[in-house]
């Protein structure tokens, strides 16, 4: 009976990964690319999650610093 249970919960959560590959796939891939993700993965869908693209350097918030310290030069 557990393995039926996991079953189901591993398929459930394949389906909201793939669902969720969908709607990415509508970003640009400058848009991908700046929060990290790889189209190529998201068009595997839930196997190759979590679609984290091996060109991306840094993350997130070290975008945020160096646009923040971009602004402040410009002000």
């Amino acid at each position: 009976m557990k393995f039926i249970k996991e079953t189901i919960v591993e398929l459930l959560s394949n389906s909201s990964k793939n669902r969720a590959a969908k709607e990415l796939l509508m970003l640009s891939d400058k848009q991908l690319q700046d929060i990290g993700l790889s189209r190529a993965k998201l068009l595997e869908g839930a196997s190759a999650y979590p679609w984290k693209s091996t060109e991306h350097v840094g993350s997130i918030a070290d975008a945020l610093v160096a646009n923040d310290s971009s602004d402040q030069a410009v002000a």
